[in-house]
């Protein structure tokens, strides 16, 4: 479980009191801002993907217990040092592994899957862009 975060976009759209943004700009706002939406990513090893679209900037605890509706309880979940997500794992009763870096990855404990997922999103919204 993992999330990523892309800046948004209107392209297509002419929206009173927001100035276009042309491609290539850099939003204008430096790290985690509101210019930002994030896309929590959730991947079962070998089955269902669910990918959601939360809100501008970092999560609130609302935003993800939202998305906990579709998390079974009792899961085991693998996710990156944040500390976003605690308050939905206890309330589903999930058991959760933190991997803080690349050197804690090994064969089977890895976020490499939801990673190479977010390269997908990614590839994607740059067909969308251009």
């Amino acid at each position: 479980m993992d999330e990523k975060y892309t800046p948004y976009n209107h392209k297509g759209t002419k929206i009173h009191g927001v100035e276009p943004k042309h491609r290539g700009t850099p939003a204008t706002k430096r790290g985690l801002s509101n210019q930002q939406v994030c896309i929590i990513t959730a991947i079962q090893r070998f089955g269902h993907t669910i990918a959601r679209t939360l809100n501008y900037g970092k999560p609130s605890s609302i935003d993800l217990l939202r998305f906990g509706e579709c998390l079974e309880s009792k899961s085991f979940v693998m996710l990156d040092g944040s500390n976003s997500n605690n308050e939905l794992l206890e309330s589903k009763n999930c058991t959760k592994k933190v991997l803080i870096s690349h050197e804690s990855y090994d064969k089977f404990n890895h976020l490499n899957t939801v990673n190479s997922f977010h390269k997908l999103i990614e590839e994607e919204l740059k067909n969308i862009r251009e």
